[in-house]
């Protein structure tokens, strides 16, 4: 490995063309000062990219050589810098195009490539390039440039990454929130790719427009700003370095081109020598409209998990008598050795009486076969188009076309296996007016079904039904699609992303109850989706205006009751869903915060048995989260986690600190929940029992007793949180916090307060601690062990996580919660 260090910077621009210098040059010198000698900028450098007419973008553009573009040239030089920036540029020939530039260390301009995909009013005062951009041999990879829109298509990234690019710089200029969490880190993960994306902050329109075009389009002006969330992403579509949502900030991270080279899958396929180009002609076809009828507005689809062929039978019989038009199993839902003839037949019985179709696949003598099957029969075929190493074996003849089956609802195609890899895939779909696709596979990496499938369907306006082999995920089209037309939720800051919907074994089968979308555009088409059941009615709890007053004298005290016995699971099924992710950042922030004090105080590293789990489920489509544990000479074990579904109304996470035995300091517990109530527990974990240890109770509870009931009394619209678990209760210390609320400002502000206190008061504690006798350290660190893996395993809040998850997901963050897998070795034990 030969790890370069490269940057992204994220700025607002507005009409004042020296100031937009300015931001770039100090986001230039911040990176540099990190060590970055590749930095990236947003794109649309020079000013905004609204414009009132083809002249004045014109005149507002840069000129090769001008003030704006040689001060950018001299501080790469002076930097000894490569730097990559966007700005609109004036060419001689009468064109204005959105011109990605690359600059050297030396002040060169290295390469140039013009935006070839316009989105938007930029049509309108913009031309769009001529030809696709170069690649650049640098000592910081072969660097491919490309610009917002043309990566949530995929075919400019494509062709970069086949021509050799290793590192793929992304500028944007987008308020949409999906580029982050979809359109970015899926054009590195699908083409096994570098990429190092900067996008704006701040208003992307005028200030003086921006009351008006907000009023005008119904969407919060704050949604007219850009989105932030730069990041830097690493061949398999993991993020290594990510900026704020809001607020300039740069982020570097060391990255090793080279292991962009490697295009080869966990099975062994290399997934670029296994392309079909013979097959992808129609891509580059001049487009046509959509000739084929439109589908209907409705179609009943499900996802399929079975454990075994009986169980293939039974989940298909269930899925069709509960209203399913269309099935969709895992690729070889009957084994390896099924025949089409057996199999089809098995799924006609179970479809008897229905107007249902059923889809899998099978071995089909050389061929790796997906099939169509009615009660009727066999109704279509399709086979694999792409070679897969895990199939080698036998599957050695392919398809040479992708098949669409017209079906009373619309139009189908057939993914098999594999072939859900390719992006070129999808876009054969879509050209030929496929409406629904259906994935019948088995996916190997986590980018497959949390990205890859995600991003066939917004690129390509198509459902999916996808089923592998534990997982399965369907992809409904949402009507909102553009912001020229009233969206009828709410802009969300999504433009271009499906509803999404997971289906994890043991769950099985998961059946559509969402409705079909379309473009403003284009015929409506079929949609499927599935929804978790039905929830109880929402509640509409009473609370007083949240008071901060300090606690009466102790003869006039009176201590409110409120308090909640319920289940964690049942506080979240009471409630309606309600979107918390402005929450759910805030209490990430915070840890964040916490965390940093805590790092400062102590040397910690970060325990490898718990890398997999820095980004699992499917966030912000559904549930999602992130687990990280750390150790070091005075902490055995720290963990800083989260998981839930914010969009959904809940999210969970926690900070603790469990101390090596050196000193009997209480460990350090933290916990914040939305449930879509705000909830938190703060807690010092005594080390000692403490009816026996008067001095230690003295040292570290009593002096905390007065806090407690000021926290209790001094606001009486909180709600105290009793655990229906009694050995929950029993490890509460005395003066534990533990409370639900309404999540108002000042609600949140005391929280903020709290936890900080209670982390300072720890640090002191920690700092003032006088040794354990070496001879009693085993036996405490035993204990300490002890006691952090019941609370993990007995946690009934564990049930969310096999809800969301599943078992053995479930199961894997628990043993990470009390270092079960640990690789590092203990402190001091």
């Amino acid at each position: 490995m030969v790890a370069v260090r490269v940057a992204a910077a994220q700025f607002a621009v507005d009409e004042d063309g020296a100031a937009n210098l300015a931001a770039c040059l100090r986001a230039v010198d911040r990176a540099a000062a990190e060590g970055a000698g590749l930095i990236v900028l947003p794109e649309f450098c020079n000013g905004l990219s609204w414009h009132p007419d083809r002249a004045a973008a014109r005149l507002r553009a840069c000129r090769t050589g001008d003030a704006f573009l040689t001060a950018v040239a001299a501080r790469a030089r002076r930097r000894r810098a490569y730097v990559k920036l966007n700005v609109t540029l004036a060419r001689p020939d009468g064109r204005t195009t959105a011109t990605n530039l690359l600059y050297g260390p030396d002040g060169t301009l290295l390469a140039e490539s013009d935006k070839l995909v316009l989105m938007g009013a930029e049509g309108d005062h913009l031309a769009p390039g001529h030809r696709a951009g170069p690649v650049v041999a640098t000592p910081f990879g072969r660097l491919g440039m490309y610009a917002c829109l043309e990566g949530v298509l995929g075919e400019v990234c494509r062709d970069l990454v086949l021509r050799g690019a290793q590192v793929l710089l992304n500028g944007l200029n987008s308020f949409a929130t999906d580029e982050a969490s979809l359109h970015v880190p899926v054009r590195a993960a699908e083409n096994r790719a570098w990429v190092i994306a900067a996008n704006k902050v701040g208003p992307l329109l005028p200030a003086a427009h921006l009351p008006a075009v907000s009023a005008r389009l119904g969407v919060p002006a704050e949604r007219l700003h850009g989105a932030g969330e730069s990041q830097i992403v690493a061949p398999d579509g993991s993020v290594v370095a990510k900026a704020p949502r809001t607020g300039e900030a740069v982020i570097v991270a060391d990255i090793d081109p080279a292991a962009a080279d490697d295009k080869t899958r966990p099975d062994g396929t290399d997934v670029f020598a296994a392309r079909r180009p013979e097959l992808y002609a129609p891509i580059v076809s001049p487009p046509r409209p959509r000739s084929a009828p439109p589908g209907a507005a409705r179609v009943m689809a499900a996802v399929a998990l079975p454990d075994g062929p009986a169980d293939a039978v039974a989940l298909t019989r269930e899925a069709a008598a509960r209203g399913a038009e269309l099935i969709v199993l895992p690729e070889l839902a009957f084994g390896p050795g099924a025949s089409v003839a057996r199999v089809t037949r098995e799924l006609a019985r179970a479809l008897d009486g229905t107007g249902a179709h059923a889809v899998t696949s099978a071995r089909d003598g050389d061929r790796h076969t997906g099939f169509l099957t009615s009660a009727n029969g066999l109704a279509g075929t399709q086979w694999q188009l792409h070679r897969s190493a895990r199939h080698a074996a036998w599957a050695t003849t392919l398809g040479d076309r992708l098949e669409v089956f017209s079906l009373p609802w619309g139009r189908l195609a057939i993914v098999v296996g594999d072939d859900a890899l390719y992006p070129e895939t999808a876009r054969l779909a879509a050209i030929a007016d496929a409406d629904v696709v259906a994935v019948p596979f088995t996916p190997c990496e986590p980018w497959e079904t949390e990205l890859g499938l995600p991003e066939r369907a917004a690129e390509n306006r198509l459902n999916v039904v996808a089923a592998g082999d534990s997982a399965g995920l369907v992809l409904a089209l949402p009507g909102d699609f553009t912001l020229w037309t009233e969206w009828e939720d709410g802009f969300t800051g999504r433009i271009s992303h499906p509803l999404v919907t997971r289906a994890e074994a043991p769950s099985r089968l998961r059946r559509s109850t969402r409705r079909a979308r379309s473009t403003a555009s284009s015929p409506r088409t079929p949609t499927s989706s599935a929804t978790a059941p039905g929830k109880p009615s929402p509640r509409s709890p009473a609370h007083r205006p949240p008071s901060l007053l300090p606690p009466r004298p102790p003869d006039e005290r009176s201590f409110p009751l409120k308090e909640t016995l319920r289940h964690v699971e049942q506080m979240v099924d009471s409630a309606s869903p309600v979107d918390v992710t402005e929450t759910f950042e805030r209490w990430r922030g915070l840890l964040d915060d916490l965390k940093a004090k805590i790092d400062a105080r102590f040397t910690l590293a970060r325990d490898p048995s718990t890398e997999p789990l820095e980004s699992y489920g499917s966030l912000p489509d559904g549930p999602g989260g992130r687990l990280a544990a750390y150790t070091g000479p005075e902490v055995d074990w720290m963990v800083q986690s989260w998981l839930g579904d914010p969009k959904a109304g809940f999210a969970n996470l926690h900070l603790t600190v469990w101390l090596g035995p050196q000193i009997r300091v209480p460990h350090l517990g933290i916990a914040l929940l939305v449930w879509p109530d705000g909830w938190f527990y703060l807690d010092s974990l005594p080390r000692t029992h403490l009816l026996a240890d008067g001095a230690y109770y003295d040292r570290y509870y009593e002096p905390l007793n007065e806090q407690w009931l000021a926290v209790r009394e001094g606001t009486p619209e909180l709600t105290w949180f009793t655990s229906r678990a009694a050995f929950i209760r029993a490890s509460l210390s005395p003066t534990a916090q533990c409370y639900s609320f309404p999540r108002s400002p000042e609600h949140m502000d005391l929280v903020r307060r709290l936890t900080h206190e209670h982390v300072d008061r720890w640090l002191r504690w920690v700092d003032e601690a006088e040794p354990v006798p070496e001879e009693e350290r085993a036996r405490l660190a035993a204990d300490d062990l002890a006691i952090r893996r019941n609370i993990a395993e007995r946690d009934p809040a564990n049930v969310m996580g096999v809800r969301f998850f599943g078992e053995e997901t479930t199961e894997r963050l628990v043993r990470a919660l009390w270092g079960g897998d640990r690789a590092l070795d203990r402190p001091g034990a």
